[in-house]
């Protein structure tokens, strides 16, 4: 069983973020590599990407900032709204609307299912997040929370993207390591979705999401052994119960 420790999960993620934002945006067939993200993070363009490459990118350490900021202050909200707010970072000026649900009928390439008319998106997220409230395993509600969310696609594009920061998000707030989906798990977490969408069977998909946390930091969450006086000296202090 792996030990929980919200201010070194958070910590973790900080350092790692470089490495998940490359990840999003490989999947995105945006292929910026961990040194480009960091030379980014510090404020410098880097040349040989199109604007619209540049923009995601930019989005992903924007909204990342966001999240990890509002972590440490205890800001983080498990509620629709605050996803909403995610998404007009995740998928500002890429979106038709971001920041708030579609107002149209979408499809998802490579699959025959349809997600649900706009006018019944509200009401499904909102039961998404009452059912994930009883869930009590913090990387089964995530998993759930990413896939139910991802299904439903409440915005027009940027759905993924979104759902998976805003289950990271839960992750850390109750003291569990971040997940990401590399480049080699690409075709993988492609063929999965593309069957969880058809069926609605979250099996195949969920046990894949296990292979998502990095093992290292697992270990270092395991072995880490705070100092009395180490304000990270509660490893299973979580901020349960904001909404």
């Amino acid at each position: 069983m792996m030990k929980k420790n919200r201010a070194l999960a958070i910590q973790l993620a900080q350092r790692q973020r470089a490495e998940i934002i490359a990840d999003t945006c490989q999947l995105e067939g945006v292929n910026f590599t961990v040194p480009e993200i960091n030379t980014l993070l510090g404020g410098t363009t880097v040349g040989g990407h199109d604007i619209h490459d540049h923009n995601l990118a930019v989005n992903q350490i924007n909204s990342w900032e966001k999240l990890l900021t509002d972590l440490s202050q205890n800001k983080f909200e498990f509620s629709p709204q605050y996803l909403c707010a995610l998404h007009g970072i995740v998928a500002k000026d890429e979106a038709l609307t971001w920041g708030r649900y579609r107002t149209g009928n979408v499809t998802i390439a490579g699959s025959n299912y349809m997600p649900p008319e706009s006018s019944q998106v509200s009401d499904l997220v909102d039961e998404v997040f009452h059912q994930a409230k009883g869930i009590n395993d913090t990387f089964d509600k995530a998993a759930f929370l990413f896939l139910k969310l991802s299904r439903i696609q409440p915005f027009f594009d940027g759905n993924k993207r979104t759902a998976r920061l805003f289950a990271n998000g839960v992750c850390l707030d109750e003291g569990h390591p971040a997940f990401s989906i590399s480049k080699k798990q690409e075709l993988e977490f492609n063929t999965l979705m593309l069957g969880f969408y058809d069926t609605g069977d979250m099996s195949p998909m969920r046990a894949f999401l296990d292979t998502c946390i990095d093992p290292r930091v697992v270990n270092i969450m395991n072995e880490y052994s705070p100092s009395t006086d180490d304000i990270s000296s509660h490893p299973t202090e979580t901020n349960h119960g904001r909404s």
